[in-house]
């Protein structure tokens, strides 16, 4: 599953590339294109209705199935988490953004801001279903370090681990936290600078999936 951030803090892209060196009528395997868009309501694609010109996600809409009934959270960790695994984020220990966690809520489990040992992830079902798994952009789920794609399901990954950065350098853009952390397969990395957020994690895909075995 790739996640490809495209809007820096604000969106991100999901597919699934299949090792199934070809599509049968029987078991059709095809990738697999998730959307996901921090800060933004129905009324801002022209697909639900906006007055905004939004072309491309409306016809991505018009390919793909809309849910009516799917439930998410006001902020971005934990929308992302709920979306990963299908539960609700206080059941899976991310109650809130990091940064607004206190000593108080940590105690409990539904803010312990890492991902539950009992949360599996839609890229951990797709590995045993044989797809090659890839994270980019941002992560930022729970505390910095925490629950790294790497470790739940994801082969490929450069994330930036942060609510959210600058696009252009490794800095914050908010004064609630002093760095942004940047990991590739789990390991620290530093940013390349002077490139913009979106070309740096496309890039970054693009580089992981020419390196997928077809």
């Amino acid at each position: 599953m790739q996640l490809i951030h495209l809007t820096y803090a604000a969106a991100l892209i999901a597919s699934m590339t299949s090792c199934t060196p070809a599509w049968t009528a029987e078991s059709a395997r095809p990738n697999v294109v998730m959307i996901v868009v921090d800060d933004a309501g129905y009324m801002d694609f022209g697909a639900y209705g906006g007055e905004a010109s939004t072309p491309t996600i409306d016809a991505l809409a018009a390919r793909g199935t809309s849910f009516t009934r799917y439930y998410s959270s006001a902020q971005c960790a934990p929308a992302r988490a709920m979306l990963l695994t299908g539960a609700d984020n206080h059941e899976i220990g991310i109650g809130t953004i990091s940064e607004a966690a206190t000593p108080e809520m940590r105690q409990h489990p539904s803010y312990q801001m890492k991902l539950s040992p009992r949360a599996t992830t839609l890229a951990e079902h797709l590995q045993t279903a044989g797809y090659q798994t890839i994270a980019t952009g941002k992560w930022g789920i729970g505390d910095v370090g925490s629950s790294l794609p790497n470790n739940h399901g994801f082969d490929r990954s450069f994330v930036l681990d942060a609510t959210g950065s600058d696009n252009w350098e490794a800095k914050p853009y908010l004064p609630l936290y002093k760095s942004v952390q940047w990991y590739e397969d789990g390991n620290p990395v530093e940013r390349p600078k002077d490139v913009y957020s979106s070309e740096l994690i496309v890039d970054k895909t693009i580089k992981y999936i020419d390196a997928t075995p077809a």
